[in-house]
């Protein structure tokens, strides 16, 4: 996107940001001098009405741009299927403007921010903006273009903006209503929309986009003539709704335009009213004139709806005295009121019949705090829960003057701050209004407060630095059930209206209507009762504490991780990864939340214990709306530890130590030596082995020892116990194929069916028990653990199979055949740590185009490693748990940097251990984001496809990249994950390094020789495609209310088609050729096309045309059905 600008009033003098709501997650202090909460959330995007749109050009322009024609429009897509991530910034941008009537919304809420706007589409927005749509009504059936009919949706709109000026169109009496807006023509339509064109000099576009970023409209234009975004047309235009007018104040032989102070497009054209800092500055009021929040939902619910607000409104009469008047107001999707309690506000209100809050902004003179309660100090002296605080008098004055002596002191900023006598008090979302009631507020608050349990605060200083408005919301506190709060809880589900609890217990709506009855917050966002989700922790207040008005708040935050420390004092702590989390009383379960019980370790020694006992152990952590934890899921098995494992190095006995010694291989993937006394190693009753113990614990091929492992808190072995294995006979070739179904996850044994389910481990031992020549013992060579969807793909591998009762696999066992390789793993080589005995690479980790660097353990010594690899070579390996195995790896691409830089590939015999198909050495002729050309010997261009999450890889540097440039050097490889498309993409060496070491001709033989040598392709061209490139062409339209009709075309591609084949696509319907690049209508092997045609339109049949890159163009004509 161009740099947009930013909106003038959006000047933020937030010393923090202030978290939504009245309260703050995590317990950090948030303090502003004005907060942002401006509109609507929902619905964020484009839609099919012709309520969007927009743009416009200057009559001189040329830019091939703005003369193209485009079928796709706004009204006539749907939204793009894929979710968007959108600036939050620009969320709240096109909220104001759908508020304001100006832009309609996608179904599915996305706003399409880096797609473009056709001229005819921006031309009826800025029509919009200045008011003009009863007069486009009128205008609808003008000829001022030649290329806008009556016909066109869109033609009152151009004709009345043609009308008053603001488009002026082309030389030739065309509009080209199709045609792309550029930046510099919706630059220029916006400046004449706000009267400016009389005050602009100089050459366009550069005098109308300097104008517009005098005005504040926009910043910086890159440049100008290009297809301008939706984002920033949006933002453009939210920018100018505030600017003041310019408007001609003299006629006749002296004409004369002044700007007028306080008119704009909002209340000139739109009937917005608009109460801001400007306002109070023009009109020399104080922060006090600004509209005061009075009542919300949160705690007006009942009186108010949960999409309404009551302000207490400043209006001027006529001698411009001030008058006082309180109106309830609907407030616009995505604007949360809560939080704006007890405040003053700036507002946008839209005039309609029902009046309507389209933006709302805190004060900028008014200073709000979002923190946590630390103490409460009455005379100077901390009060805690329960205690009495002395301040009611016989005398009303007496007790206010007691009131100021309450200081609130905040947790995270360390001072605190005195009540004024006026003070007004919400706590739990009940009010609590000056004089006595808020002394009475301010004793339930005390009753409930304890500095060990920090509730979130909210206050608001008046002028003197006091506290004018106090907001308490105990979100900490668990399993409460009182008049003003219930919670918090974890939920196990909700259903019919009710939440039931994952200890115990549910809360109840009833009959209550959402909306009206009962509010819902999620992470402190309005939300919807639907939108709770299992395992998400809540608190339940009452709004003005009528128990018949319910509030719900929910929480999703959920951290997972090892716990590296516990600390169990007045307030415990577990450390997970870097960062601790407090709590007290925890629910907590160790089996994946099936049975769930009640942890207070500071009253129970046995509780204590269970906390301590999780250091080392993998936990989820469900963190209440504080921060602080709520529920505990212990991952691993805390008590014990428990793994299993196969023996796989027969046990001997040592009689110095009274010693067993053996080896297992665990089902995490770790090899592991063990060395306990006889007691220590248990039968499969749990009762001490009484028999032989070094022929139990002697690996059998067909029949592997399955054992259980114990480990201590140290995580030291301290047991292992045999396991009673069931084993199935030996499922060999296509048995077993026909056994194992991955897409199921099951294994069908003997006519019963047993699923395969996470917890079932799969052990890949193909290579056997052999008998080690130096010491004489059986031993499993190179164990391996993997998945059951690479087991179940192999059908030349021997399988044993251990089953339970309940028709689950408990273990797999590969015994021979071929083996089920770990995953494999790719990355360039970094750099070594002898310290560590590490090596760092850059890996694609996720598979998802990301490169970055990854340091693993070698499992073998640096030196060792260096003989296999080196720095910027390429290496397909695999893990061995946490370590790199060094013996496994391949080094797919050995950069020997001889005299000139020189690369062997590994042997094509290797590269089937590692899942790779192929590896080509090319130049690079041409580049996209999708593929790679270059140009062979006879002059033809060989085309390689890449995956759509390829990843880069510099050789020379090494280092990881975005992409590459022509003409350098490049190996691509392909592995079995990527299919027919290349994956990975190493450069060998760029472009320019070539040409100025002069050694392109040795690297054009490099490449063709690697080529030749490994046997992995020449330098003939593709073959074209053999067959049809698409099937199943369909053609289906909609009528848009007369005002456009959409014809939808979609077609399948053929089997062996990718897009990278074809080079255009083009639809005839009607006489009219509408052209696609293959890239913007074909995914996942579909191809989906939309075009919008004139409202009225009823074409019956269309042709599909296929322009391939090599090859004869494919027709297929199609019927178009409603």
């Amino acid at each position: 996107m161009q740099d947009s600008g930013f909106k003038k009033k959006n000047t933020c003098k937030a010393i923090i940001p202030q978290e939504q709501f009245v309260y703050t997650r995590g317990g950090e202090p948030k303090i502003m001098k004005k907060v942002v909460n401006s509109v609507l959330a929902s619905a964020l995007a484009l839609t099919v009405a012709p309520a969007v749109v927009g743009a416009e050009e200057a009559t001189t322009t040329t830019d091939a741009a703005a003369t193209q024609e485009t079928t796709t429009t706004t009204e006539e897509t749907a939204a793009p299927a894929a979710a968007e991530t959108v600036d939050p910034a620009l969320q709240q941008v096109v909220g104001r403007l759908q508020a304001l009537g100006l832009v309609a919304g996608y179904e599915d809420g996305q706003i399409g921010a880096d797609r473009t706007i056709t001229r005819a589409e921006f031309a009826t927005l800025v029509a919009r903006a200045r008011g003009l749509e009863e007069a486009a009504k009128l205008a609808q059936y003008q000829n001022n273009f030649a290329d806008v009919h009556t016909t066109d949706w869109f033609a009152g709109f151009v004709n009345v903006a043609s009308n008053q000026e603001i488009v002026k169109g082309y030389a030739d009496k065309t509009f080209k209503p199709q045609a792309q807006v550029t930046y510099a023509e919706a630059i220029t339509m916006i400046v004449r929309a706000l009267g400016y064109e009389p005050a602009v000099k100089g050459v366009w576009p550069n005098n109308f986009i300097s104008k517009a970023s005098e005005l504040g409209i926009t910043k910086t234009i890159v440049d100008p003539n290009k297809a301008a975004t939706r984002g920033d047309i949006f933002t453009f235009l939210d920018n100018a709704l505030t600017v003041d007018l310019m408007k001609q104040v003299s006629y006749g032989t002296e004409l004369r335009f002044e700007e007028q102070k306080g008119q704009t497009l909002l209340s000139e054209y739109l009937d917005v009213t608009v109460r801001d800092m400007e306002w109070t500055g023009d009109n020399n009021l104080s922060n006090d004139s600004l509209p005061f929040v009075e009542n919300v939902p949160a705690v007006g619910l009942g009186d108010l709806k949960g999409d309404e607000v009551t302000l207490r409104n400043v209006v001027l009469d006529n001698d411009n005295d001030k008058q006082t008047s309180s109106k309830t107001f609907k407030v616009a999707a995505g604007i949360d009121p809560n939080q704006f309690l007890g405040q003053h506000v700036q507002v946008w209100i839209k005039d309609a019949a029902q009046d309507t809050v389209v933006w709302m902004e805190n004060s900028e003179d008014e200073t709000v705090i979002n923190d946590r309660l630390d103490t409460i100090q009455f005379d100077g002296k901390n009060v805690d829960a329960g205690d009495d605080i002395d301040i009611e008098e016989s005398n009303d004055n007496d007790e206010l003057e007691k009131l100021e002596d309450v200081e609130i002191n905040l947790d995270s900023l360390g001072r605190g701050y005195k009540l004024d006598e006026d003070v007004q008090i919400t706590y739990n979302f009940k009010r609590y209004e000056d004089g006595k009631d808020a002394v009475k507020g301010l004793k339930e608050l005390v009753d409930d407060f304890a500095d060990s349990y920090p509730f979130a605060v909210k206050i608001v200083l008046n002028g003197e630095g006091k506290i004018g408005y106090l907001s308490v919301v105990d979100d900490v506190q668990p399993d409460i059930d009182t008049d003003s709060k219930y919670g918090s809880e974890v939920i196990e589900k909700v259903s019919n209206n009710k939440i039931k609890n994952l200890e115990d217990g549910s809360f109840d709506l009833d009959d209550k209507v959402e909306g009206e009855d009962f509010l819902v917050f999620l992470n402190g966002k309005p939300a919807k009762l639907a939108d709770l989700q299992p395992m998400d922790v809540y608190n339940v207040y009452y709004a003005d504490g009528d128990e018949d008005k319910p509030l719900i708040f929910a929480t999703r935050n959920v951290v997972e991780g090892k716990v590296d420390d516990v600390v169990i004092k007045s307030d415990n702590r577990l450390k997970i990864g870097d960062k601790e989390y407090r709590f007290r009383g925890v629910s907590y379960s160790d089996n994946g939340n099936k049975d769930v019980e009640k942890l207070n370790p500071n009253n129970d020694e046995n509780d204590e214990q269970t906390i301590r006992d999780l250091d080392g152990v993998k936990v989820k952590a469900y963190l209440d709306a504080s921060g602080r934890i709520r529920h505990i899921e212990a991952l691993d098995d805390v008590k014990s530890k428990r793994v299993y494992a196969v023996v796989t190095r027969q046990a001997t006995y040592d009689a110095g130590d009274d010693e067993y010694k053996f080896k297992v291989y665990t089902e995490k993937g770790k090899s592991e030596t063990i060395s306990l006394e006889k007691d220590d190693i248990k039968d499969v009753d749990g009762k001490e082995y009484d028999g032989d113990v070094v022929a139990a614990l002697t690996p059998d091929a067909e029949q592997p020892v399955v054992v259980e492992v114990s480990y201590d808190n140290n995580n030291d072995v301290d047991e292992v116990q045999l396991v009673d294995a069931q084993f199935s006979d030996v499922i060999s070739g296509e048995e077993w194929d026909d056994a194992a179904d991955e897409d199921r996850d099951s294994v069908k044994i003997d006519g019963t069916t047993y699923d395969v389910t996470d917890d079932t481990v799969v052990w890949d031992l193909h290579k056997g028990v052999e008998v080690d020549e130096d010491s004489d013992l059986a031993e499993i060579d190179n164990p391996k653990t993997t998945k059951f969807s690479t087991v179940a793909k192999k059908d030349n591998s021997d399988v044993v199979v251990v089953t339970n009762d309940d028709d689950e696999v408990e273990f797999i066992f590969v015994v021979g055949g071929d083996g089920a390789a770990s995953d494999v793993h790719y990355g360039l080589v970094s750099s070594f740590s002898d310290a560590k005995n590490s090596v760092t690479l850059f890996e694609d980790q996720d598979q998802n185009g990301e490169v970055e660097e990854v340091e693993y353990t070698l499992d073998d010594d640096v030196n060792d490693a260096e003989d296999v690899f080196e720095q910027g070579d390429f290496i397909a390996f695999t893990l061995d748990g946490d370590e790199l195995v060094v013996d496994d790896v391949v080094n797919l691409v050995d950069w020997t940097d001889s005299d000139y830089y020189d690369t062997e590939l590994a042997d094509e015999d290797d590269w089937e251990n590692v899942d790779v198909n192929d590896i080509k050495a090319v130049r690079v002729d041409e580049f996209e984001d999708d593929r790679i050309s270059y140009e062979n010997e006879d002059g033809d261009m060989v085309r390689y496809s890449l995956d759509n999450d390829v990843s880069y890889y510099d050789a020379d540097g090494p280092d990881s990249l975005s992409d590459v440039d022509e003409d350098d050097y490049v190996l691509l490889i392909q592995t079995e994950d990527s299919g027919d498309e290349y994956q990975y993409v190493v450069r060998v060496v760029a472009g320019d390094d070539a040409d100025e070491y002069d050694i392109v001709d040795d690297m054009d033989q490099w490449a063709a020789s690697l080529n030749d040598d490994a046997g992995n392709g020449d330098d003939d061209d593709e073959e074209p495609v053999d067959g049809e490139f698409v099937d199943n062409v369909a053609g289906k339209k909609v009528d848009i209310a007369g005002a456009a009709t959409i014809v939808r075309v979609t077609a399948d591609l053929g089997s062996d088609v990718d897009a990278s084949d074809i080079d255009e696509l083009v639809v005839t319907i009607d006489g009219e050729e509408y052209s696609f690049d293959p890239a913007d209508v074909i995914e996942d092997g579909e191809v989906k096309i939309d075009i919008t045609l004139d409202g009225g339109a009823d074409p019956s049949e269309g042709t599909l045309t296929v322009v391939p890159v090599d090859g004869d163009e494919q027709e297929v004509d199609f019927d178009i059905n409603e």
